[in-house]
């Protein structure tokens, strides 16, 4: 032990002091401090290289010297098994505050996902709605006699945003706007058989869209944010004429 204790001595060192730089030098290993090599060597007035400290296999840091130098540390206070009790506890404080970091990364980096798909969606509203052109919707109804009648009117199943091109379908914004008016001009030819006091228009389900199925993926040509202005534009002219 006082051959070891005066190999440390050389560089400076109290064993105290050598015991604390050993700690330094293993939690930058293991990534639980935020010091550099040469912080390190600085703190304890070495006269090395920052390299033979990060590498130190033949020097009193190396693991060779410092196996020894524990063994005989509690060998010579007559606890051979404490030793091997001290390198269990250092290795499982280790193992906790690398779990504790990866743990702190993992909800960051969750964090930031979430912030990060949070403004992309803001920036898709936000270019969609400047760019975005309203629809200009031209239809001439025909005049409407008094009745005491009422009519019900339901507005479903619109699939905004659809973009179909197939031998047994043909469906985009174009073939919607040309269906929409020809809904009108079937509700106006009843009016003129019934006419009707009030309308009560009901809007069902899949107004657009959307992402929700493969399939639909592939077929939506506009993005979800798009279909809701283009239907809400369709719909809002749709209930104007009605009005």
């Amino acid at each position: 032990m006082q051959e070891m204790r005066d190999k440390i001595n050389e560089y400076g060192l109290t064993l105290e002091q050598y015991e604390q730089c050993l700690n330094d030098a293993y939690g930058k290993v293991n990534g639980l401090n935020d010091l550099d090599w040469q912080e390190i060597i600085d703190k304890y007035g070495l006269s090395i290289h920052y390299d033979t400290l990060r590498k130190a296999t033949q020097t009193i840091f190396g693991g060779a010297f410092v196996s020894e130098y524990f063994k005989s540390k509690y060998s010579s206070n007559n606890n051979s098994s404490g030793y091997l009790d001290e390198i269990r506890k250092e290795k499982q404080a280790i193992r906790k505050e690398k779990q504790k970091l990866f743990d702190e990364r993992v909800s960051l980096n969750k964090e930031l996902r979430e912030q990060a798909r949070r403004e992309s969606m803001v920036d898709v509203v936000k270019n969609v709605i400047a760019d975005y052109m309203p629809i200009r919707f031209d239809y001439s109804p025909t005049i409407i006699p008094d009745s005491d009648n009422d009519f019900i009117i339901h507005l479903t199943d619109i699939h905004c945003g659809v973009d179909i091109h197939s031998p047994l379908n043909v469906f985009n914004f174009g073939v919607l706007e040309k269906r929409i008016e020809n809904y009108l001009n079937e509700i106006y030819e009843l009016v003129g058989i019934y006419h009707p006091q009030n309308a009560y228009v009901i809007l069902g389900g899949d107004l657009i869209h959307g992402l929700i199925h493969v399939n639909a993926r592939i077929e939506a040509k506009e993005n979800v944010v798009e279909q809701v202005m283009k239907v809400s534009d369709i719909i809002s002219h749709f209930l104007n004429e009605i009005s």
